[in-house]
C-alpha cells in the first residue's frame, strides 16, 4: 500500500510539472532547481529475527510467554537472587527469563502474562515503550542491547532480552598473525559437559596460548575456563557458560570461578553469557593489555562479583551487562600469592557503556583490598545502573597501602537508587569514598600501613528515582592502630559536578553529604541533567529503510 501511494504521489507531481510546462520539481522556496528525478523508491528492507532453541539438558523458563511476530522465543531459565542480605549459602532463590535473539531492522514482541497490568522495559535510554491490554505487553525492538522488561513494573517479575545484530557470516574459525596461528575450540548448538566434550576435563577447559574458543547460538558450557602465563586468548559467540551445576559454599571454600586468568596478557571476550556462576564471574589478576566486550552476566550466590579486575594494567571493559548478588564492576590491588612482598599496582582500567543491576553490594566499587602503592587512571564512563537496592552506587574502600589517584566517573545514570534494603543498615550511600582500616578487608591477603585516596571527580550524575534522602560520604581517617603512629590519610580534591537526583540539582549547600578534617570536596553545580545515552545500532533514518515486522529464522 505504502508502495502504491509513493507511484501515485510522483505520477500526481508529474502531471501538475507538464500542466506548469516546467520539467522540474519544486523545492522548499517554490523555486526551479534540478532535473526531476525518475527512480521509484525501492522496497523496504527486510527486518529479520533469528532465534535459536533451549537446548536439551537446560532449564528452560515457563513463568511467563514472550513471542516474537507471533513466534515463540525460547527462554533459559537462570537463577536471580531477590534478597539483600548476604548469606554463605543463600536460600530462596528465584528462576527467571532470559531470552536471546538476533535482530536486524525492527521486531514486535509480545509478553503475556496473567493479571499483567503495567510494564517497564530498562534502559530508559531505549525508549521502549510497552502497550498493555488484555495481559499482554506489546513493543518493538529496533536495535541490538540488552533489555530489562519488567512485569508491572516490578523488578522481580524482571525478563531479560539479550539482543546482538544478526550476521550474515559466523565467526571465523581460524586467524593468523605472521608465524603465529591461532588454535580454535568451538562449541555449537547444544549442551558441553565433562560427558560428552573432549576439551572439558573434570569441568574445566584449560587454555593456553593462541587459542580462540567461539561458543556459537544456542551452545551452552557446562565448564570453567582458566588460563595462567598465557597470551592472544579470545573466547567470542552469543552462547552462554553456565555455572548452575558447581557447587558454591562460602563457609567450606568451594568455589568454581568460570573465568579465571592469571598473570595473561591480549585477553579478548566477546558477547558471550555467564548465567549462575559459583562465585565471582570474571578474574582477572596481574593481566594486562585485554578487553571484554559485550558480556552478559547474572549472578545469584554469594561473593557473585562480577567483572575482578585486580592488579591490572591497560583493560577495556566495555558495552556489558550485569546483574550481580555482590560487586558489579570491581577494581583492587592484590599481592602476588607465591611472595605477598612483591604488591600489585594498577593502571589504565577503563569501564564504558555498561548497564549494571545490583542486588548485593556496590555497583562500581574500587576496594576494600588495596594492597600496594599504585592504583590510578580508572574511568567509569557512560553507565546506567538499573536497580541499586544494597550499598553505594559509587564507593571507592581504600583499606590498605594503595595511593588511589585519577579516578574519573562521566555521565552516570541510576534508573533506581534503593540503596539500604536488607542488611546494607547505614552504608547505603549513592557515593562513598573513604580511606579507614577494616577489620575484615584489611587484614585477607596483607595488612599495611593506609594511603590515600586524591584527584577524583564524579560528573553528570543522574539519579531519575530512588531515595528521598539520598546521601554521599566522604572520609579519610587517623589511623590509631599500634604500630602506625596515628599517621592521617587523606582524601583530596573530590570533585562532585552536574549531579541531580530525582528531579532536583545537587547544591553547594547540600545536607546529606559527610566529610571531616582529612578530606576535601568541591561542588559544582550543573545548568541540567546529562543521561547516558543507549547505543542504538542503527539511526532512525536508516530504520526507516526497514519494515516494521520480521521476518523470524530459526
Amino acid at each position: 500500500m505504502k508502495l502504491f501511494k509513493t507511484i501515485l504521489s510522483i505520477f500526481s507531481v508529474l502531471v501538475l510539472s507538464s500542466v506548469l510546462f516546467a520539467c522540474v520539481p519544486i523545492d522548499d522556496n517554490h523555486q526551479s532547481s534540478n532535473p526531476p528525478s525518475t527512480e521509484i523508491p525501492t522496497e523496504l528492507k527486510e527486518s529479520r529475527v533469528e532465534i535459536t532453541a533451549v537446548p536439551t539438558g537446560v532449564t528452560a523458563y515457563d513463568g511467563a510467554s514472550v513471542k516474537i511476530e507471533n513466534t515463540l522465543l525460547p527462554l533459559y531459565g537462570v537463577y536471580v537472587n531477590n534478597s539483600h542480605t548476604w548469606s554463605p549459602n543463600p536460600s530462596g532463590r528465584t528462576l527467571a527469563g532470559v531470552g536471546y535473539f538476533s535482530l536486524e531492522g525492527k521486531a514486535e514482541l509480545t509478553v503475556t502474562d496473567e493479571n499483567l497490568t503495567s510494564c517497564t522495559v530498562r534502559p530508559l535510554s531505549a525508549n521502549v515503550k510497552a502497550n498493555v491490554a488484555d495481559c499482554k505487553a506489546t513493543f518493538t525492538i529496533k536495535s541490538a542491547g540488552n533489555y530489562s522488561v519488567e512485569l508491572n513494573d516490578d523488578p522481580e517479575r524482571a525478563i531479560f532480552l539479550f539482543v546482538s545484530d544478526l550476521k550474515e557470516e559466523p565467526d571465523n574459525q581460524a586467524e593468523e598473525d605472521g608465524a603465529r596461528k591461532t588454535k580454535v575450540i568451538r562449541f555449537e548448538k547444544g549442551l558441553h559437559t565433562t560427558a560428552n566434550s573432549p576439551y572439558i576435563q573434570n569441568d574445566t577447559i584449560t587454555l593456553t596460548s593462541d587459542t580462540t574458543v567461539i561458543i556459537d547460538d544456542g551452545a551452552v558450557v557446562r565448564a570453567r575456563f582458566v588460563a595462567n602465563n598465557a597470551e592472544n586468548i579470545t573466547l567470542t559467540g552469543n552462547g552462554i557458560i553456565d555455572g548452575s551445576a558447581f557447587i558454591r559454599n562460602a563457609t567450606t571454600g568451594e568455589v568454581k570461578v568460570p573465568l579465571d586468568f592469571n598473570y595473561c596478557k591480549n585477553l579478548k571476550f566477546k558477547d558471550f553469557s555467564v548465567l549462575d556462576p559459583a562465585g565471582w564471574c570474571v578474574n582477572w589478576y596481574f593481566c594486562t593489555d585485554s578487553e571484554i566486550d559485550g558480556m552478559k552476566i547474572i549472578t545469584s550466590r554469594s561473593n557473585g562479583d562480577g567483572i575482578s579486575i585486580q592488579s591490572c594494567k591497560r583493560i577495556n571493559v566495555k558495552n556489558c551487562f550485569l546483574r550481580t548478588w555482590d560487586d558489579s564492576l570491581v577494581v583492587k590491588n592484590y599481592p602476588q600469592w607465591s611472595n605477598r612482598n612483591l604488591e600489585g599496582s594498577t593502571e589504565d582500567i577503563i569501564f564504558e557503556n555498561c548497564t549494571i543491576w545490583t542486588d548485593l553490594a556496590q555497583s562500581m566499587e574500587i576496594g576494600y583490598e588495596t594492597v600496594g602503592k599504585t592504583l590510578t587512571r580508572v574511568r567509569f564512563n557512560n553507565i546506567t545502573v538499573l536497580h541499586n537496592f544494597h550499598k553505594p552506587v559509587i564507593s571507592i574502600h581504600n583499606a590498605n597501602n594503595a595511593d588511589v589517584s585519577d579516578v574519573k566517573y562521566d555521565t552516570i545514570t541510576v534508573e533506581d537508587g534503593s540503596m539500604g534494603k536488607g542488611d546494607a543498615n547505614s552504608n547505603c550511600q549513592l557515593i562513598e569514598f573513604a580511606v579507614a582500616f577494616n577489620g575484615t578487608w584489611s587484614t585477607q591477603h596483607k595488612e599495611t600501613a593506609l594511603g590515600n585516596i586524591n584527584n577524583v571527580s564524579v560528573k553528570n550524575l543522574t539519579m531519575l528515582d530512588g531515595n528521598a534522602v539520598t546521601t554521599v560520604r566522604i572520609v579519610g581517617c587517623k589511623d590509631t592502630r599500634t604500630g602506625y603512629n596515628s599517621t592521617t590519610h587523606y582524601v583530596t580534591d573530590v570533585t562532585l559536578e552536574n549531579l541531580w537526583l530525582n528531579g532536583k540539582k545537587f547544591k553547594k549547600n547540600y545536607p546529606y553529604i559527610t566529610t571531616n578534617d582529612y578530606s576535601s570536596v568541591e561542588i559544582k553545580e550543573g545548568e541540567a541533567p546529562i543521561t547516558a545515552p543507549f547505543k542504538f545500532s542503527k539511526t532512525e533514518e536508516q530504520l526507516k529503510n526497514y519494515a516494521d515486522h520480521a521476518t523470524v529464522i530459526g
